[in-house]
């Protein structure tokens, strides 16, 4: 079996860190612009400082990395797709509506399930330092 890579050798750095521009204009917009998504990065610093106070393991902060971006980036999706579905209709539409509410349940059950995964995670650490059993 033969495996190629056909990788653009003009390619130069330049252009590498120009195509990162729409990236970080979208996180900038996501950062002032929607506050659900504040709230959700706040959530993940107060988890990181957790996470330093607690000395938690290497694979425990694979778990929070993990569970914690699947949050942002479901908001991030949420967002877009609530955009777009406003520039395709702009009045009220039942149809717009359940694909919205859907992208919303969608970052509601992945920061559930982190909130378990923290739970799972930090209990244990906050149960020998608060409760000293």
């Amino acid at each position: 079996m033969k495996l190629s890579c056909n990788f653009d050798s003009t390619m130069n750095i330049k252009k590498m860190l120009k195509s990162f521009g729409p990236a970080i204009s979208g996180l900038i917009y996501l950062s002032k612009n929607e506050n659900n998504f504040k709230f959700h990065l706040i959530a993940f610093l107060v988890v990181v400082i957790f996470g330093l106070m607690c000395n938690i393991t290497r694979y425990e902060w694979c778990m929070v990395l993990i569970s914690s971006s699947i949050v942002l980036v479901s908001e991030g999706i949420n967002t877009a797709i609530e955009r777009i579905a406003d520039l395709v209709e702009t009045t009220n539409n039942p149809k717009i509506k359940v694909i919205k509410d859907v992208a919303a349940a969608s970052v509601l059950i992945s920061a559930l399930f982190s909130i378990v995964i923290g739970i799972l995670i930090f209990f244990p650490y906050l149960k020998i330092h608060f409760f000293a059993v």
